[in-house]
């Protein structure tokens, strides 16, 4: 499942070269999570609306193929190359809910 949310990742970057994707709507969401006191701690370059948005768009993929039960364990249970502590996948599926329509 790892090889696949990498994947994602990766082509969303290829997407993001060709076409817009939305950068403003992805600051506005996660700037107050910054602030939270869970994530504060967290180096700025995760916040990155380039790489939020890819992050975002592996998660969805996840869902969309394995189920968001599966995803879940999955988050909890492996940790992702970008920030490799328990405190990103929250963050990630935290922002994900903020920016689903």
């Amino acid at each position: 499942m790892l090889f696949s949310f990498v994947f994602a990742h990766e082509l969303r970057h290829v997407y993001q070269s060709r076409f817009a994707f939305p950068r403003e709507e992805i600051k506005k969401a996660v700037q107050p999570l910054r602030r939270q006191l869970n994530y504060i701690q967290m180096p700025p370059k995760l916040f990155v609306e380039a790489e939020v948005d890819s992050e975002l768009f592996a998660l969805r993929t996840l869902n969309e193929m394995y189920g968001r039960k599966t995803v879940a364990h999955f988050l909890k249970s492996t940790p992702l190359p970008r920030y490799p502590y328990p405190e990103y996948p929250c963050l990630l599926q935290e922002a994900y809910g903020l920016l689903q329509p």
